[in-house]
């Protein structure tokens, strides 16, 4: 069908045809709503990019993720994002091409890791006490899936991982303006205690995606050679770091602490590195509000004006750290059911007050297993092993090409960035962490591709 109405309208006679319809149509739609005219304007460009190049369909979704709160809802299903409908619509211009054999179906270990935990999530939905959470949280995963699938995909070439890359960082880049912009014009900063949560309506996952896109856009900084591209690439990083700081994530900062440590490590200039962040961290210091040095000190306890807050924070924590391992302890194979783990904390900590039992553990390795049982995090753990190995692997094949080695070489970085905040923040369907995922499916196909072509 796509394909035929490409060839028709590639006739010039009849181009004046659809273009007349379409014009009628959108002066019918002038009397209703002019939103409308303007996402059907954008949607047929989108939709010719899903259909016939799906890669490209695809960068663009990427670059949506990070605003996915502020993206127009598709008029009559006001509950997906013209974003997620755009995904689907790649997703079955993908199905069309596997079944037409014009993409191979790509068979990873990862993907049985993701079977596994998928079958385990249905299994336990099964004992769920709250099917609402339950089905929000099948959702969730189900929108991954489809993120994950298509990137394994449609990301074949080295220009197209590039791309992404850039798309990544770009996209991060104006979530960044855009937090600088809540904390000085028009943010209540009351709503998130003096916190800014960027596009995510969370400042924990807003520092969490930051330290998703320092590594890489680091590693475009090194990898160009042009100096207008550098300096670009140089001046988004104070940025980023600024976004940071105004989240004032204690979770976030204590990974970034290491990110940045393992920046260092990994490059052969240190002393170049250790200046520009050096650098950086002065200039912007002035910048920094106090919020973050508060909440900052309470992590080795010199902060004395916020000594109560940290004393809540850590109650609530090891309470719900504890109740975790308690409902692991009695749900011990395939847990409480997915998303149920606040609907039976009320149960194991009573004495709590409500407005505390609504709170997620703040830890990914603790509720993961409380909801999904010892199968489900087996699951888990196996899918983070296979995409570090495949992480590692892509590294040592690619030591001749600088590029892209270190782009591998910051995702692996990304990758232990994630496995500190998994102890602070429950991020399982973080978008950017499955991206994660299938990125490290994507090298180690480059990978292969390029043994094959040297060995015929």
């Amino acid at each position: 069908m796509g394909e035929f109405i490409y060839n028709y309208l590639k006739k010039p006679r009849f181009i004046y045809v659809p273009i007349i319809i379409l014009g009628i149509f959108l002066g019918v739609l002038s009397f209703f709503s002019l939103k409308i005219i303007l996402l059907i304007l954008l949607a047929i460009p989108l939709i010719i990019f899903a259909f016939f190049r799906p890669e490209i369909g695809l960068i663009i979704y990427i670059g949506t993720l990070p605003f996915n709160n502020y993206i127009p809802r598709t008029p009559g299903l006001e509950f997906v994002s013209v974003a997620v409908f755009l995904k689907l619509l790649i997703f079955i211009s993908l199905i069309i091409k596997l079944v037409k054999k014009e993409i191979k179906f790509v068979n990873a270990p990862q993907n049985w890791a993701i079977l596994g935990f998928t079958s385990i999530a249905l299994i336990s939905t099964s004992v769920a006490s709250n099917l609402t959470y339950s089905s929000k949280y099948l959702w969730d995963l189900f929108h991954i899936l489809i993120l994950y699938f298509l990137i394994i995909h449609l990301i074949n070439t080295k220009k197209l991982f590039k791309w992404t890359i850039l798309v990544l960082v770009l996209s991060g880049f104006i979530t960044a303006l855009f937090s600088i912009n809540q904390y000085l014009f028009g943010f209540s900063l009351r709503l998130s205690n003096n916190r800014i949560p960027g596009t995510f309506g969370n400042p924990n996952l807003f520092s969490v995606f930051l330290n998703f896109l320092i590594p890489l856009t680091l590693a475009l900084f090194l990898i160009e050679k042009t100096t207008i591209k550098k300096n670009f690439f140089i001046i988004i990083l104070p940025i980023l770091f600024v976004a940071h700081f105004l989240t004032a994530s204690r979770g976030g900062l204590i990974s970034l602490v290491i990110i940045v440590f393992l920046l260092f490590l990994k490059q052969k200039n240190k002393l170049s590195i250790l200046s520009i962040f050096l650098i950086l961290f002065l200039i912007f210091s002035l910048f920094i509000p106090i919020i973050f040095w508060q909440r900052a000190g309470t992590l080795i306890g010199v902060t004395q004006g916020m000594h109560s807050e940290r004393l809540r924070t850590g109650i609530l924590r090891t309470k719900s750290w504890v109740a975790a391992l308690k409902i692991f302890s009695d749900n011990f194979l395939i847990g409480v059911g997915p998303g149920n783990f606040i609907n039976s904390m009320n149960y194991y900590l009573p004495s709590i007050s409500k407005s505390l039992t609504n709170k997620a553990t703040h830890s990914t390795y603790l509720q993961l297993p409380s909801e999904l049982g010892i199968f489900g995090l087996f699951f888990f753990l196996t899918l983070l092993y296979l995409t570090y190995k495949d992480i590692k692997k892509s590294q040592k094949n690619l030591i001749n090409d600088k590029n892209m080695f270190r782009l591998a070489q910051n995702l692996e970085i990304i990758f232990i960035g994630f496995m500190i905040s998994f102890l602070f923040i429950n991020i399982l369907f973080f978008p950017f962490l499955w991206t994660l995922f299938a990125l490290s499916i994507v090298l180690r196909n480059l990978n292969e591709k390029n043994k094959n072509i040297i060995l015929n």
